[in-house]
């Protein structure tokens, strides 16, 4: 049996679906995980290798330095804590998608589902579990940062089918995930279609970018 906190054994758990640090990085953004090699839009697994994100969250394949190979401290990567008295929350599994937007490329990361704010020629992306929710939303069709064009911020978007707060979109909007709140600001008046544009949506598209493949929870308030 590998000797805990050796690279066969970090192997091992990174094989296992775990994700895994060395003690001198800036864990839990600089990490490696298991990945599969696919197209954008493409939802079938491909090949399987290792990836390792940089500190500043920019995920790469892994090339193993001599010291690496040698290092006795990987450790296992800890979950954060989950935040209390959310209003509305999940678990996210963060995907992408690239297509064709009025004469341009465009490019959504997040969630998206048929029912969603999806365009033409755009595919279904992420996926959402164990939602909960105190305002009476019973699912979410969309949760997304919008580019258009690439690298260009246009908005992040949240689609839910209902919700028992008349005014939830006058408030204001925390979103926690990651160990970070982003503020994002009040939006127009619809009662089930949110979009911002303030500088903490775009800090929070920052997250989702940097984070693709990753399952992240997000815990939602209106204050």
């Amino acid at each position: 049996m590998a000797p805990t906190g050796s690279l066969p054994w970090a192997l091992i758990q990174v094989y296992l679906g775990k994700e895994v640090h060395r003690s001198g990085w800036n864990a839990p953004i600089e990490h490696m995980r298991l990945t599969h090699k696919s197209e954008v839009g493409n939802t079938d697994d491909g090949a399987a290798y290792i990836e390792k994100s940089d500190k500043g969250g920019y995920w790469s394949r892994w090339q193993p330095t001599q010291e690496d190979l040698m290092a006795c401290d990987w450790s296992l990567l800890k979950s954060e804590p989950k935040p209390d008295n959310c209003m509305l929350e999940f678990d996210l599994k963060i995907g992408t998608d690239q297509y064709q937007y009025g004469g341009g490329t465009a490019q959504d990361w997040g969630y998206m589902t048929k029912a969603g704010d999806i365009s033409v020629g755009e595919s279904t992306f992420g996926v959402l579990a164990d939602l909960q929710s105190i305002i009476g939303v019973g699912s979410i069709s969309t949760f997304r940062l919008f580019e258009n064009p690439i690298g260009t911020f246009y908005n992040i978007l949240l689609e839910v089918d209902t919700q028992n707060q008349p005014d939830l979109e006058s408030k204001a909007l925390e979103v926690t995930a990651n160990g970070s709140t982003y503020n994002l600001g009040s939006t127009s008046n619809y009662t089930t279609d949110f979009s911002y544009t303030s500088d903490g949506a775009k800090q929070l598209g920052d997250l989702l970018k940097q984070n693709v493949g990753n399952t992240l929870h997000f815990c939602f308030n209106w204050k």
